[in-house]
This record gives structure tokens, sequence and C-alpha cells, in this order.
């Protein structure tokens, strides 16, 4: 049996002097309450939704395994302070070549690394 382990991944970490609550509101202000229901919702029906996702990704899986995007939100032990901890998600969603998928998935990268800063600088 040919097996292949890829490590693939790269995280971010972003440390704000800005309270674990007031980073985990803006987040929150930014991002709301995202559900599956929510998420498929914006592109219609889930079938709409699968379509859309099988135009990228064809017949694998391991994109679809790392969306939504998660974050590790961390108190300082002081409470005055806390970071932001999340996998740059190119780094996980690109595992093969896909041109279209890598260029999709560095506007997602771009669009995280900018809710992030937003929410953990005044």
């Amino acid at each position: 049996m040919d097996v292949r382990k890829l490590t693939l991944r790269e995280s971010v970490r972003y440390c704000s002097r800005l309270s674990f609550d007031e980073v985990l509101a803006r987040l929150r202000a930014r991002v709301g309450e995202a559900t599956a229901d929510n998420i498929v919702g914006l592109s219609g029906t889930r079938e709409e939704f699968a379509e859309k996702v099988q135009q990228y990704v064809g017949d694998t899986i391991p994109p679809g395994l790392f969306l939504p995007v998660e974050f590790l939100l961390a108190e300082s032990g002081d409470g005055a302070s806390c970071n932001v901890t999340y996998v740059v998600p190119s780094s996980l969603i690109v595992v093969d070549a896909n041109p279209q998928l890598l260029s999709a998935a560095q506007a997602l990268d771009a669009k995280v690394e900018a809710l992030v800063a937003s929410a953990v600088t005044r």
C-alpha cells in the first residue's frame, strides 16, 4: 500500500493588549453567529452549494474539511490581554496543484487576516 503523509499548516498568532471579552465581542460583531445553515444559505440550497464547491475541489474531500475557519482566543494570565491564533486556511485547504482553489484560498487568507487584525487593535 502506498501511503503519503502531508503535514501542511501555517499558524498565525496575534497578541492583543485588548481584553479577551473585548476581542471576542469585536469578532462576533464582525462575523455574527454562524451556523451550517447560515453558511449554506449564502449560496442558496445545499445542492447549489455542493455544486459550487465541486467546481473548485472536484471529488476530493480535504478542502472542505477545514471550513469554516476556527480561531483560538486565549486570555492572558492577568486577564488584561489575549491572543488569537488560527491556521492559515490555504495551508490546509490546498494540498495538490489546483490554481483556482489556491487563488480562492489565498483570498480567504487575506479576509481572515483582515478580520483578526481589525478585532485585536483599537
